[in-house]
């Protein structure tokens, strides 16, 4: 009995101990799964390109392309294609990340929008390509770009920070279009959805020489979209 004494604080006193170990590895796991990417661009980048493209639903799979609930919206979609694009590189400052972007110059006298796509998106995806379109064709010149961990930039560790990280990404494309095109900041604006929104958001906090964003679906808190992904992956929200 006294030996049974004796083992009992011991035992509490390596759990108390090890519960912080075990929290941190519980959270990392939930973690890498529930901020993991797409570099897959969720079906969109092996059939979308600027100069054709159609929207795909995210709650159908591509054999369902053709039925007609996706056609009545694809209807009528070359209206929006591109003629001509110029694919481009660019480098995230004093980071080991390269974006991939594409880019439609249609009047170098006239503003530029860059677009922002959402979470496990990336540039191909209709949600940016057909208001790039609508843009493009009020005369505007248009980039859009995957974020990193998406698309056909560099993964840096396939997973999403909610635009922590990915701010930079917008702000360098912001600075190319300042030093390889020589566009004034005041003829820059950027556009975001969703997680691309939050991540707007971000970098216009972050530079004040910004002066227009428009956000689509942005998120208000980072503490609920947090929880929202919990529970959209499947996992207790109290982690």
């Amino acid at each position: 009995m006294s030996r049974w004494k004796r083992s009992v604080p011991a035992i509490l006193i390596l759990l108390i101990c090890s519960m912080p170990i075990v929290y941190y590895q519980l959270g990392s796991l939930v973690y890498t799964q529930a901020a993991a990417s797409n570099l897959e661009c969720s079906d969109h980048a092996p059939y979308n390109t600027p100069d054709n493209f159609t929207p795909h639903l995210w709650d159908e799979g591509l054999e369902e392309g053709i039925m007609e609930k996706n056609a009545t919206i694809a209807s009528d979609m070359e209206a929006y294609w591109f003629d001509q694009w110029d694919n481009a590189t660019i480098d995230v400052p004093d980071e080991p990340i390269t974006l991939a972007a594409w880019i439609m110059e249609t009047n170098a006298s006239q503003p530029w929008v860059i677009l922002v796509h959402g979470i496990r998106s990336c540039k191909a995806n209709h949600e940016v390509l057909i208001p790039a379109a609508m843009l493009h064709q009020a005369d505007f010149n248009i980039i859009l770009f995957d974020l990193r961990d998406h698309g056909n930039s560099t993964v840096e560790d396939g997973l999403v920070s909610a635009g922590q990280r990915e701010y930079r990404d917008v702000l360098a494309v912001w600075s190319w279009l300042q030093e390889e095109k020589g566009v004034p900041a005041p003829s820059i604006g950027i556009m975001g959805i969703s997680l691309g929104a939050g991540t707007t958001a971000i970098a216009f906090d972050q530079e004040r020489d910004v002066e227009a964003v428009f956000l689509d679906s942005p998120f208000s808190s980072m503490d609920r979209i947090i929880s929202e992904e919990l529970e959209f992956a499947g996992f207790p929200t109290f982690l």
